[in-house]
């Protein structure tokens, strides 16, 4: 074998060993589609209360007839700090058309968009209980997708139930 595909070889091997190690603070990844009838979560995103930082991952499909642009927020009390990112193609080669997001709202999305965002939330103090990430058309303000996002203590993760 080649000492360049050694090389190549192992430095593939550290890099997988370290990703592999690592573990982003998500504890789901939380599904739904975007629709002018309310949309639908396919069931909701249950985390583990009491951390310092979570990354929900969040991946919808827009269901046609829906055009136009979606408002996103976290609701739920106490208010919560975080950030919304979306993916993008790794190399970008624009062969297709794609909403953007900014300030928290996706503009020009269409039938057939599939969308997935980062959910970064960075609570002030230990964080317990129920919100929603909510996505509201921003020409009439009707719901187009509502996803739970729980957070549950151990106990209760431990015992295979939801709190409410």
């Amino acid at each position: 074998m080649e000492p360049k595909k050694i090389i190549i070889f192992i430095i593939a091997v550290i890099i997988a060993l370290f990703a592999a190690h690592h573990r982003w603070g998500d504890s789901s990844h939380a599904m739904g589609i975007i629709s002018v009838k309310g949309g639908k979560a396919r069931h909701p995103a249950v985390m583990l209360a009491g951390r310092r930082h979570y990354t929900q991952i969040v991946t919808a499909s827009v269901a046609p007839p829906y055009r136009g642009d979606a408002r996103i927020m976290l609701e739920g009390l106490p208010a919560i700090h975080y950030e919304i990112h979306l993916q993008g193609p790794v190399v970008n080669f624009d062969l297709k058309r794609r909403p953007r997001l900014e300030k928290n709202t996706l503009y020009g999305l269409e039938p057939g968009d599939r969308i997935a965002l980062w959910v970064m939330i960075t609570p002030s103090k230990s964080l317990a209980g129920r919100y929603t990430l909510a996505f509201y058309d921003t020409a009439t303000n009707n719901t187009l997708l509502k996803i739970p996002f729980i957070f549950q203590s151990k106990d209760a993760q431990d015992a295979g139930r939801t709190e409410h």
